[in-house]
């Protein structure tokens, strides 16, 4: 099953570019030329990675990354800009981007980031399910009765706490 992208930016040209060069049977790409539309799309779509221009028409990339953050913790964002002033950069990543990326970039360097953050957030939430799965297995209680000799230690620990 593909994973969805969701490309971020307001030049068409860049949109088409990255829509052809990461489209592949693993990738299938969503495209959005302001920030309302990426918002709207990344509501819908909950893709597993974000591609996100900085300079959007309607409002800032670093806006619609908190945004997206606020949502979504775990969200695997990829700020592609042309500004390389190192303030921008420090914020994004500050944010939670997890990579900032000047243009021109090379576009086979963003498509193995984006396969590493897919890989990435799927090794997490794989993660957060065992964590869950296993919350109940080790508390005192699962413990002290999962043998009869040790259930027969507490109840008569117990016991004798009563008295």
């Amino acid at each position: 099953m593909p994973r969805r992208i969701l490309v971020i930016d307001d030049d068409p040209a860049i949109r088409r570019s990255l829509d052809y060069a990461l489209s592949d049977s693993n990738l299938k790409v969503s495209l959005a030329g302001t920030a309302a539309e990426g918002l709207a799309a990344y509501q819908r779509d909950t893709p597993a990675a974000v591609v996100l221009d900085l300079f959007l028409p309607d409002r800032n990339g670093l806006e619609v990354l908190r945004e997206i953050r606020e949502k979504d913790s775990e969200a695997a964002v990829i700020v592609v800009t042309a500004s390389d002033k190192l303030r921008d950069a420090v914020e994004a990543i500050k944010l939670g981007a997890i990579e900032y990326m000047v243009k021109p970039y090379d576009v086979e360097a963003l498509r193995m980031l984006i396969h590493q953050a897919i890989r990435t957030k799927r090794e997490r939430m794989e993660l957060g399910a065992q964590r869950k799965s296993q919350i109940g297995r080790y508390t005192f209680a699962a413990m002290a009765t999962a043998n009869a000799g040790m259930k027969s230690v507490v109840d008569l620990a117990l016991k004798f706490a009563q008295n």
